[in-house]
């Protein structure tokens, strides 16, 4: 049975009830570590809508709008964009994005760091949190947006000039997409059931769910509706650079290269990193960029219904999923050419999902999923250990993806078996700076760096 949903409008800036909004033709989608997009259409010749003010109580960039489904507050946002208005049809289109959108750069438009800021040594979590704060403290800048106390272990240094005009979005973005870094949302919920809230929530390591028996299946044919699978190459690397603060001969450089991929010619990939002063934390740029980029860019959806298991709701962005797939893409051993099983059976994350509430009475709820890459298998190091490593990946990184040895991060991987490592490692002779955990259940707290490696021979040291 579908659910109900109510739209509700409300003051940005003093958080007072506004109106009930009868909007039609909606979707709205939230994104992974970004701002979903709603769109509605609010019908100005209806007779429920011309007693609720509703030019007042849709004013763009003042006012918060939220979805409630079936008593729960699933989405909220702010209305950026009206109109444009149609007087044939009476209709006007609500354009919002979710509500860190407001720290994010819109165009030219946005929320900015405009004085010096440093951070030494500071907790990931905590310069996040702080720099939402240092925007809600401007005048006139505090929409209302809650932080906790969380924190990671894991301390950066950061500093941003006032003449960059760094985006608090753009800043927190970049320091989440560090090697060790973390997911964030805004998440939306009622107080005693009557009050909406926001509140930033920081996910170390990682956002949602990891895989396990009871995690959502979305198999086709069976509750998959349809689904779609583009592959884009055009963005990947074999090499990464990264361009840091400075300029001309003192302009900061960092660069990576994976050596796991093989037969490919060399494919460079470029990024800017302008407030970044650090050279240990320009270099870990590199290397998330090269591990981001070494396979092509997929990006499947998958369509179900809201209201057929796994149900809307028994989900969120982060959280990993099983995906099984036979048909003449994903062929199994009877339509194969080869006779082999090529059909799909694999786990990925959810790194957003649209909903389409049902308009009219009889029809169904849908959502198209979208889904990435999961990171069950990312090697997670003590925290005590992060900034130690971080000294020691230079620009030569060691082995950025590669699944046979379980998703290494920067020059921090796993190898197999109990011991001290060999001279090649799962296929992969260490290089000097190499950090290697072992993968005999001691994961993390058993952990060796090749200290050299001469004639091809490395030296292993144990450093926990």
């Amino acid at each position: 049975m579908p659910g109900k949903y109510t739209y509700l409008v409300y003051d940005l800036l003093s958080n007072a009830a506004l109106a009930e909004l009868p909007l039609t033709g909606v979707h709205f989608n939230r994104i992974l570590n970004g701002a979903g997009s709603f769109s509605g259409t609010l019908h100005l010749g209806d007779s429920r809508v011309t007693g609720l003010e509703p030019l007042l109580s849709t004013t763009p960039a003042r006012t918060a709008l939220y979805v409630d489904r079936d008593g729960v507050l699933i989405w909220g946002g702010i209305i950026w964009t009206r109109g444009p208005y149609s007087p044939q049809t009476q209709d006007l289109p609500i354009g919002a994005l979710e509500f860190w959108s407001y720290f994010q750069q819109r165009g030219k438009g946005g929320r900015f760091i405009v004085d010096d800021t440093t951070y030494t040594q500071q907790d990931q979590l905590f310069i996040a949190r702080d720099l939402i704060n240092y925007a809600q403290a401007k005048t006139g800048g505090n929409i209302g947006i809650t932080v906790g106390s969380q924190t990671s272990g894991v301390l950066r240094d950061r500093t941003y000039l006032a003449t960059d005009f760094k985006s608090v979005g753009g800043a927190v973005g970049e320091l989440s997409a560090l090697l060790n870094g973390f997911d964030f949302s805004i998440e939306v919920a009622y107080v005693s059931n009557v009050v909406p809230t926001k509140i930033f929530v920081p996910s170390y390591p990682r956002r949602g769910v990891a895989i396990n028996q009871n995690s959502p299946i979305f198999e086709h044919p069976g509750n998959v509706i349809d689904y779609v699978w583009p592959e884009d190459g055009t963005e990947m690397a074999t090499t990464a650079y990264s361009i840091g603060s400075g300029s001309g001969p003192t302009l900061l450089k960092g660069s990576a290269t994976s050596v796991a991929l093989t037969g490919y010619p060399l494919l460079e990939y470029l990024e800017s990193y302008k407030t970044v002063s650090v050279q240990a934390e320009l270099d870990s740029h590199a290397q998330a960029d090269v591990a981001a980029h070494a396979i092509p860019i997929v990006l499947p959806e998958v369509r179900i219904r809201a209201d057929a298991d796994p149900v809307l709701g028994a989900y969120s962005t982060g959280d990993d999923v099983t995906v099984l797939i036979m048909d003449p893409r994903f062929p199994g051993k009877t339509t194969s050419v080869d006779g082999t099983d090529q059909s799909l059976n694999t786990t990925m994350r959810i790194t957003g999902y649209e909903v389409t509430p049902p308009s009219t009475d009889g029809q169904y709820e849908q959502v198209r999923i979208t889904l990435g890459a999961t990171s069950q298998n990312r090697v997670l190091l003590p925290a005590s250990l992060v900034n130690e490593i971080a000294a020691i990946v230079t620009s030569v990184a060691a082995v950025q993806t590669a699944p046979a040895i379980g998703n290494a991060i920067g020059s921090v991987a796993h190898y197999s078996g109990a011991g001290v490592p060999g001279n090649v490692v799962n296929g992969r002779t260490p290089l000097k700076g190499d950090i290697w955990t072992r993968n005999d259940g001691a994961v993390g707290t058993t952990l060796y760096r090749v200290t050299a490696v001469v004639s091809g021979v490395p030296t292993w040291a144990p450093i926990l």
